[in-house]
């Protein structure tokens, strides 16, 4: 199986140990991280359909750094991927990563969804 299902998709004792351990705070920059990832994808669709190896770089460049911060490891991972491709101009590699990208955002946020009952 793919090993990384076993890992929950926000790393929440990574975001305690940036920003302590209070949920209400960790919710909100949880949801602040979902909300200015979600157009970043966007734009870097749009990037690596264009071709654009300098702006798909500086966004999963961007997205990746985002997403270690948000203790989102997977999307972080795969955002390096993302950006390791456009670097390498390998469009086609970049668009199958990009479905996996979108995959994992949906699962961290689905998974930040479900920290609501914590109050």
């Amino acid at each position: 199986g793919d090993s990384f299902t076993d890992i929950p998709p926000i790393d929440l004792g990574h975001l305690a140990a940036m920003i302590g351990d209070d949920p209400w705070l960790q919710r909100r920059m949880l949801d602040r991280f979902i909300e200015t990832t979600r157009p970043q994808l966007g734009q870097l669709n749009h990037a690596i359909a264009g071709s654009d190896a300098e702006a798909a770089c500086d966004i999963a460049h961007s997205l990746k750094g985002a997403a270690n911060s948000a203790g989102a490891n997977r999307l972080a991972l795969l955002a390096a991927d993302v950006e390791l491709a456009c670097r390498a101009a390998c469009w086609g590699e970049a668009e199958v990563l990009m479905g996996q990208v979108g995959h994992a955002l949906d699962r961290a946020q689905a998974y930040v969804e479900s920290l609501q009952t914590i109050t």
